[in-house]
């Protein structure tokens, strides 16, 4: 018995070196999660016939545990080499099915599919027709290596922010011959219908009246027309909440010793005296309903101004010196909550 009991202990600690050296084996192994060897005291005898003074019987290996922690992010010469930072798997597959590894080595077959060095192609969700992704399903990621057709520029988009303190150019335009006749430029690329490249380029310039910019657009050094006003058409701002407004609100409910939910009621009664001072009954109404409607069940919220017709920046600037409280009305701005 007790040979057995010490060959029991050489052939634990052979599978445990088995283990060891196969980790140590797969250092290089693309994706590789190590094992530990994990063992089991062995007994003659269980339950109540178990005593105290009952020696052991051995050991034997219950169980090789694969460790599922994230090893280092290394630099390739591969684009097509991936990693994922944190949980999750790649999704494969081949005429036997899907399967998954953390293994990111990828390459580009012959017809363009992204595979794995075994052909198992790597799934994607595929492009819905809105912009974004269906992930109700699955497809093989192909890259085209042909040419696409050229489409030509049809609008520019542009996020400007231009100094008030601007002083008009003493001087008439010409940006081909004189630097001093404007503010501030913009440049862009743009292409036309045979996918050739043209250098575009907006020229501000203060003009002499109060607040008023106007834009020239130049492409490849020549004028496109005159001078356009600057105006605004519009513009929204999203936050989707992730659990965080109802934490908030326990949070300063605790530091006040109320409930998250009292906090709540206490914001939803504030509201309304807060916008009052913009003298827009309508707005009032918008903003208190959305803020109800959030803080009791938090989703999204978005505040969006659509006015009818663009409004010149000239106009708005006026007004936000003049009457900041009619520059709601003017953009038409409205708020709206857990809409999808």
């Amino acid at each position: 018995m007790p040979f057995n009991i010490a060959l029991s202990g050489l052939n634990a600690a052979s599978k445990d070196l088995e283990v060891t050296a196969n980790n140590i084996a797969n250092t290089a192994t693309t994706g590789f999660k190590g094992s530990r060897a994990q063992f089991a005291e062995l007994f003659n005898a269980a339950g109540p016939n178990l005593s105290s003074s009952q020696t052991g019987s051995g050991v034997r290996l219950t169980n090789v545990a694969q460790q599922f922690t994230a090893g280092s992010v290394e630099t390739t010469n591969n684009s097509l080499d991936f990693a994922i930072s944190g949980e999750g798997f790649f999704t494969l597959r081949d005429g036997k099915g899907y399967s998954y590894t953390r293994a990111g080595a990828f390459l580009k077959d012959q017809d363009g599919y992204v595979t794995n060095a075994n052909g198992q192609r790597l799934q994607v969700f595929p492009p819905a027709a809105n912009g974004s992704f269906d992930n109700s399903t699955m497809t093989d990621l192909q890259l085209l290596t042909s040419q696409n057709a050229a489409k030509a520029t049809s609008s520019v988009q542009m996020s400007l922010n231009l100094p008030s303190d601007a002083v008009a150019p003493a001087t008439a335009f010409d940006p081909v011959n004189d630097p001093t006749s404007f503010n501030q430029s913009t440049p862009f690329t743009a292409y036309d219908s045979l996918g050739a490249t043209h250098t575009g380029v907006v020229y501000f310039v203060k003009d002499a009246a109060a607040n008023v910019w106007n834009a020239n657009l130049y492409v490849d050094g020549t004028s496109t027309g005159a001078s356009q006003q600057l105006t605004f058409n519009s513009a929204s701002i999203r936050f989707d909440d992730d659990s965080l407004t109802n934490k908030v609100l326990d949070y300063v409910g605790k530091q006040q010793g109320m409930s998250g939910k009292d906090i709540a009621n206490q914001a939803k009664a504030i509201v309304p005296f807060g916008m009052a001072q913009l003298n827009n009954p309508e707005l009032t109404a918008q903003v208190t309903a959305a803020v109800s409607a959030y803080l009791d069940d938090p989703k999204s919220l978005e505040i969006s101004a659509e006015p009818e017709q663009p409004v010149p920046f000239a106009l708005i600037m006026a007004g936000a010196m003049s009457n900041p409280a009619d520059l709601t009305k003017t953009l038409a701005v409205s708020v709206t909550a857990n809409e999808d």
